[in-house]
């Protein structure tokens, strides 16, 4: 039983990042939201991610927090210089 609260936990947790890794890619694309190329980028990210997290948590947890934290400050970096763009769209 706990074994499968972590499953669902870790699946959770890999499918948000696959979603803002997704829009995130979407946006430096410029696709739109309606796009079918947008499933298939989100199943690559939550495949990729649930590989690489098979191998960090394997060599150990330490390096899944450390990542975690760099893809954080990466995306506000993101967001940061693409802030012209989404107040655009705000106000459209």
């Amino acid at each position: 039983m706990r074994r499968k609260a972590m499953s669902i936990k870790h699946n959770t947790i890999i499918g948000i990042e696959s979603f803002f890794s997704t829009w995130a890619l979407i946006r430096a694309f410029r696709l739109g939201p309606g796009n079918l190329l947008s499933v298939l980028i989100f199943a690559g990210c939550f495949l990729f991610y649930k590989h690489v997290t098979g191998l960090y948590i394997s060599a150990g947890g330490r390096s899944l927090v450390c990542s975690r934290v760099f893809g954080l400050i990466f995306t506000l970096f993101y967001f940061l210089y693409d802030r012209d763009n989404y107040v655009e769209d705000l106000t459209n």
